[in-house]
């Protein structure tokens, strides 16, 4: 329609402009070699196929691990879909180590960990997956810094199912071209064909460089803390051989995730009500619990008394939700409950899969909902699981 209201002397003068022709040619070439070189470089880094619907519904034998392409709600959204779960854990990076051994035989199992940052991810979860199934019971790891005024934002519509090719493209370019992330794809770690603790295809840049992704189940492996690589958790005394320093400190100076020690938010509370509100309306049991931290932190919070105060108040929100809608709800916040050491964590507030299968096995001793999706066998197996900790595949797996 343009060319309608430009006169063709104009149009002529413009076609002819030399300036003009070399500038369009100069744009074009260089939009060309960007997207040339990016997609090279995500090919070189094994992220060409992060996104691929074979990797979605094939994923048995994967590892999926982007360094770029980390959109993980909509990950877990497509992978719940797939593999339509009767039993759905859902949260954060905190319940990455709930795996598929852990439920019973036949039950459908999926661990939707690091699909919700806050109630607001996990309620526009939850609402895009009924769209498309409804798990029988849900288990929700709630983390007591969801409570602060506006983490969870404007209301999300829900995770987009479609991924961001654009976006990954943008990581690409912007945080892949560094001269570390190059030099380490000639590293002799950077192996495309098995990670070298499941021996699982690695699909995606930390998959391949530290064994670093979700296996099939939707649980995280943390390759480079259980191949006891130097990890930035190390570095910053975040760990057990650190005495937890790193967490310690922040709850000490009220920093990072311990910044807010004020009153629970009531818009968030709104949320869990919501939550709440909506699993019953879609005949779904869901079970909320607080995630374990390691009973070195929780002490420190017991001895700061603004953080007492505030994880108190917290508490008293959950479980007078859970109450008032007549669920069930667990506080594992101390480790040291559940008869678990210290040693049993990734890190100060990451437990591992000895302490999530121990936080499991208490969940369905006391609550008559997963009592009832346990069969006696399966309540034994997963109890001779904890017992059998000498035949596990490491210091922090039961399986490979």
């Amino acid at each position: 329609m343009l060319r309608f209201f430009i006169s063709s002397s104009e149009r002529r003068r413009i076609r002819m402009h030399p300036f003009m022709r070399r500038m369009m040619v100069s744009a074009a070439a260089t939009a060309v070699s960007a997207l040339g070189l990016s997609g090279g470089f995500l090919y070189v880094a094994n992220e060409i196929d992060v996104f691929s619907p074979d990797v979605i519904e094939r994923a048995e034998n994967l590892l999926w691990g982007p360094g770029f392409g980390q959109q993980y709600a909509a990950y877990k959204l497509k992978r719940a879909v797939y593999t339509r779960p009767d039993f759905l854990i859902l949260g954060s990076s905190r319940v990455t180590q709930f795996r598929d051994v852990m439920a019973p035989k036949g039950v459908r199992f999926y661990n939707a960990a690091l699909a919700a940052s806050s109630l607001g991810d996990a309620r526009a979860f939850l609402l895009s997956l009924y769209k498309h199934h409804r798990p029988k019971t849900v288990l929700l790891g709630v983390d007591p810094w969801w409570f602060r005024p506006g983490r969870s934002g404007p209301t999300p519509a829900g995770p987009v199912m479609d991924f961001n090719y654009q976006a990954l493209l943008s990581m690409a370019i912007t945080k892949g071209m560094t001269l570390r992330v190059l030099s380490s794809l000639g590293d002799a770690a950077f192996n495309r064909h098995a990670d070298p603790l499941g021996g699982r295809k690695p699909v995606g840049y930390h998959a391949t460089l530290s064994g670093n992704g979700f296996r099939a189940d939707g649980s995280y492996q943390y390759g480079d803390i259980l191949n006891a690589q130097k990890t930035p958790s190390a570095t910053r005394r975040m760990g057990h051989g650190e005495d937890f320093h790193f967490y310690r400190q922040e709850v000490i100076a009220s920093h990072g995730r311990f910044a807010y020690t004020g009153a629970p938010d009531d818009a968030e509370r709104d949320l869990l009500d919501k939550i709440i509100a909506e699993a019953r309306d879609q005949d779904v049991a869901l079970i909320l619990f607080f995630p374990p931290m390691a009973a070195a932190v929780d002490e420190t919070i017991r001895k700061t008394p603004a953080q007492d105060a505030y994880f108190a108040a917290v508490k008293k929100t959950v479980a007078g939700a859970a109450a008032k809608n007549g669920i069930a709800f667990n506080d594992f916040q101390d480790l040291a409950v559940l008869g678990i050491d210290d040693q049993h964590t990734l890190d100060g507030i990451h437990v591992d899969e000895i302490a999530s299968l121990a936080m499991l096995n208490a969940m369905i001793k006391s609550n008559s909902v997963l009592a009832a999706l346990y069969d006696q066998v399966a309540i034994d197996k997963t109890e001779k699981l904890l017992e059998n900790r000498q035949n596990m595949a490491g210091p922090h797996r039961i399986i490979p």
